[in-house]
């Protein structure tokens, strides 16, 4: 009889303790979810690593946007990835304490051939980390090539380089070029919009198909891009027909 009050008694209180577990706040079960990923996302631990690489989100995201992994190449910034980096782990759920081990997961190209030979066993924290493949990629030498070349970038070079091309075509590749420079001559960060704003600007200066687009440029670099390409289409189109007209009133006068 003994035995048997024993028993009930044992298997009331386990009953108990499951139900306690069960009905346990959901900031409780949170806490200890959050304890549990911060534990595992220390570097030193493969598993961790593992979990971010096979993740679904991952493999979606960055098979969608392939152009958001970090190559290294000579136009690219880490910073215009790192944003993406962020979501990803934001959606798979890792903390910043995690961001270090998962890294791997945004290189590809030279950026991550660099990364597995020279930093695989890295000990620093996520930012050492940034700011160490930015000085591979982005350092002084780099940096001082890019705003020599910054520098030297016009309209009129582009149309150079790129002979047979339209304006409009120029300017699109121009457009393309300055965005591309500008953030690779910025060292720390992002660029504010008026350094592409003010720079598209002077490589526009004395381009008689951008001088309506210039005499009031809009506040934004985008509008301001717009502004230019409606500037030179109208040019354009002001000036074909002009120059037709020339061909038949004087046949001949441009052999």
């Amino acid at each position: 009889m003994m035995d048997r009050l024993v028993l009930l008694s044992l298997r009331r209180r386990h009953l108990l303790i499951t139900s306690r577990e069960v009905t346990a706040e959901p900031e409780a079960r949170k806490w200890r979810k959050d304890t549990q990923i911060q534990q595992a996302s220390s570097y030193r631990n493969p598993s961790f690593k593992l979990l971010l690489l096979l993740s679904e989100n991952s493999a979606q995201l960055y098979s969608n946007n392939p152009t958001s992994k970090y190559t290294g190449g000579q136009y690219k910034t880490i910073d215009l990835k790192l944003p993406t980096f962020y979501e990803l782990c934001d959606r798979v759920g890792i903390p910043a304490s995690g961001y270090r081990a998962a890294v791997m997961i945004m290189l590809s190209g030279d950026a991550q051939e660099y990364y597995s030979i020279n930093l695989h066993g890295f000990t620093g924290d996520f930012n050492a980390l940034i700011a160490n493949i930015k000085s591979e990629f982005k350092g002084d030498k780099v940096h001082s090539a890019r705003i020599a070349e910054l520098r030297h970038i016009t309209f009129e070079s582009i149309a150079r380089d790129h002979l047979g091309k339209s304006k409009r075509e120029t300017l699109d590749l121009l457009i393309k070029k300055v965005t591309q420079l500008v953030r690779a001559a910025t060292h720390n960060g992002m660029p504010k919009d008026k350094e592409y704003h003010n720079t598209l600007i002077d490589c526009c200066q004395g381009v008689p198909e951008c001088a309506m687009a210039l005499l009031s440029p809009p506040a934004t670099y985008n509008a301001l891009c717009a502004q230019l390409r409606n500037g030179v289409a109208n040019a354009v189109l002001f000036c074909e027909p002009q120059a037709q007209h020339y061909a038949k009133e004087y046949p001949g006068h441009d052999k």
